[in-house]
């Protein structure tokens, strides 16, 4: 769960809170909800370096860092950006 926390520790904080208080379902919601749908998408725009891609690309929407990557990894694309944007729940827009 650490890894939205660079861009958006509500969703980390929601995590934890729900298992401190014994409420499991939450803790499955938030995952199934929000973090699966963003590790599907890496997986579909690059399965090498997608992960890399998206967190950089995410922090990039947010404002929080340029999004463009150095070599090896691949910097996402325009048409990337816009599509990682949509896919974003609404709190996570920027």
């Amino acid at each position: 769960m650490d890894w939205s926390t660079s861009y958006a520790p509500q969703v980390g904080a929601s995590y934890w809170q729900a298992l401190q208080r014994g409420d499991l379902a939450e803790a499955a919601r938030i995952t199934t909800e929000i973090e699966r749908p963003i590790f599907d998408l890496a997986a579909a725009l690059d399965p090498a370096f997608g992960w890399q891609m998206m967190w950089r690309a995410i922090l990039g929407i947010k404002g929080i860092a340029q999004h463009h990557m150095r070599l090896p990894y691949p910097t996402a694309t325009p048409e990337q950006m816009e599509r990682i944007r949509a896919s974003l729940p609404i709190g996570l827009r920027g």
